[in-house]
């Protein structure tokens, strides 16, 4: 046993806070007593971190958990549903790394959207290299590649690492010294895996008055992917991104910006005698700064820690839950879609965004925002994902 297993079982003192914040541990119990003795339900975690931050003595049941499932895996004592996971996301790593699907520009600056990102919208995947391609007065490329972050999400980190060797080995012969990614999930592969690598998020590079407007008359709720808890300052990042585009008008009519100054201005929280401009009739959400009352969390069914204390909430696809206990997923997703009460979903992940909207919740990239895509509002499909890779592959 792992010594991050080992001292995290000798300390925990089983409280089962955490379990208030996600729906795993509420069902299953204490990431304590599940290690112990029920470690194949390791597998179930999704990744999100929200027990870390919940844990009143500050430990790390999310480390715990994947160091669990690294352990099962190295001894082969996988459970049938996990493994089916571990091949599916296998074989899609595998297939999104090999030709026809790469594609690597030989640029000094790459952009590099990610595998949901390019399925999913291949329009604002060439919007958005163009428009760095704008800011930054230069030339930028298109990289495509997976970076087997399914893989590292179910625990199988192995293959991750022999993967993130040959990425930087293809970087390196096509001449790109830097890479600016458009998904968390990548950004997060990157730092842990190829760290050598100049590399960023969009979000990261973006001036933060690139958003000029919003969907009028449309409720938005701003969702966070779990991923940019990890990287410092990219959720306040997109939390000024957007506040740029929202214009709040008080009673006596005195106009002001959202954040004139890039800090974080607690988006979807209005000042007491302000009111949106625009008709009036949107209102702005950010989960995890918005001041709600309790009689809403109670007519939502969510705990109110989620929003006081900023902690991630899993939209369900985190770690392939969903194909191995649907139900489960469903608990996380609709704890997200639930929280938004009717508004449309804004998220930077384009995993989420597929997931929210395949629940029959409309959801927005927030680069579809910025680049005036047409945002697909809809769900895409496997083959029609798998086709707009290949496109974007022959650079069509």
């Amino acid at each position: 046993m792992s010594d991050t297993v080992t001292d995290f079982i000798t300390e925990c003192s089983s409280c089962t806070q955490c379990g208030t914040v996600c729906p795993f541990l509420e069902k299953h119990g204490s990431p304590k007593d599940i290690i112990a003795n029920r470690p194949q339900l390791a597998f179930l975690c999704t990744n999100c971190t929200g027990c870390d931050k919940r844990c009143p003595l500050e430990l790390s049941p999310s480390e715990a958990l994947f160091a669990t499932k690294q352990k099962l895996i190295a001894e082969q004592r996988v459970p049938e549903k996990a493994a089916k996971a571990i091949r599916g996301a296998a074989s899609f790593a595998e297939r999104s790394h090999k030709a026809p699907f790469v594609r690597y520009d030989s640029k000094k600056v790459g952009f590099w959207p990610g595998c949901s990102l390019a399925g999913t919208s291949p329009e604002a995947t060439e919007a958005t290299r163009q428009l760095l391609e704008s800011l930054l007065g230069e030339e930028v490329g298109l990289i495509l590649d997976c970076c087997y972050d399914p893989l590292y999400q179910m625990g199988d980190t192995g293959p991750v690492t022999e993967a993130c060797g040959r990425i930087v080995e293809r970087l390196a012969k096509s001449g790109i010294e830097r890479v600016i990614v458009g998904c968390v999930n990548c950004r997060k592969v990157f730092a842990r895996y190829m760290d050598q690598v100049d590399v960023s998020h969009v979000i990261e590079v973006l001036p933060p008055d690139i958003l000029k407007e919003l969907p009028e008359d449309e409720d938005l709720y701003l969702h966070h992917p779990c991923p940019v808890y990890h990287v410092e300052g990219i959720r306040e990042k997109i939390t000024a991104v957007l506040g740029h585009s929202m214009m709040m008008v008080d009673s006596q009519g005195v106009h002001h910006p959202g954040s004139s100054q890039g800090e974080d201005p607690g988006v979807g929280v209005e000042p007491d005698g302000f009111t949106p401009s625009g008709g009036g009739s949107r209102r702005w959400r950010d989960r995890s700064t918005q001041n709600s009352s309790k009689s809403q969390f109670e007519r939502l069914s969510i705990s109110q820690a989620v929003d006081e204390q900023k902690i991630p909430a899993c939209c369900g696809y985190g770690g392939s839950l969903n194909t191995q206990d649907e139900e489960l997923s469903m608990k996380f997703t609709k704890r997200v879609t639930m929280a938004a009460y009717g508004a449309t979903i804004v998220t930077s992940c384009m995993g989420c965004n597929n997931m929210f909207n395949r629940k029959g919740t409309p959801t927005y990239h927030i680069l579809e925002l910025i680049t005036g895509v047409k945002p697909k509002k809809k769900a895409v499909g496997s083959a029609r994902k798998w086709a707009n890779r290949l496109l974007l592959a022959k650079g069509k």
